[in-house]
């Protein structure tokens, strides 16, 4: 009977092993998502400084309500999530949002045209939270 148990005993951690692996894997995605988030919203906000005639300044200010309309459906989104991915994503979203009006009206009254060392300071702003996120969701 010791070597019954001994074995279900066995076979148990060799499952455990199996899925913890599978979530390590799912979380490696996680990851990988939240920094492509972060490198796709700091092209945008740098392209907006340093392009201006690909996106008018008419088209600005529609856009980045766009911008906020897609994060509040992304907020609301996460109703339906798993609650601990919720409680890193909801306050990530919500900064960058906060981070994306603070880089517009810095990109528009203050930072001077083209591609400077500040377009890209204040184009990465609002992809902190992004970076903070995946940097999270690593040492989960």
């Amino acid at each position: 009977m010791t070597r019954d148990h001994q074995l279900s005993a066995a076979l148990a951690v060799a499952r455990l092993r199996i899925v913890e692996r599978r979530t390590r894997a799912g979380g490696r995605g996680y990851v990988v998502s939240c920094l492509l988030m972060a490198a796709a919203v700091t092209a945008f906000y740098t392209g907006l400084k340093v392009a201006p005639t690909v996106a008018p300044g008419d088209l600005v200010v529609p856009a980045s309500l766009l911008v906020l309309g897609l994060l509040g459906l992304a907020v609301a989104r996460l109703r339906s999530a798993d609650p601990r991915a919720v409680e890193l994503e909801r306050p990530a979203l919500c900064a960058s949002a906060a981070l994306a009006l603070v880089a517009l009206l810095m990109n528009r009254f203050v930072v001077p045209s083209g591609l400077t060392p500040w377009a890209v300071l204040f184009g990465l702003l609002p992809a902190l939270p992004y970076l903070v996120l995946a940097w999270r969701a690593a040492r989960r």
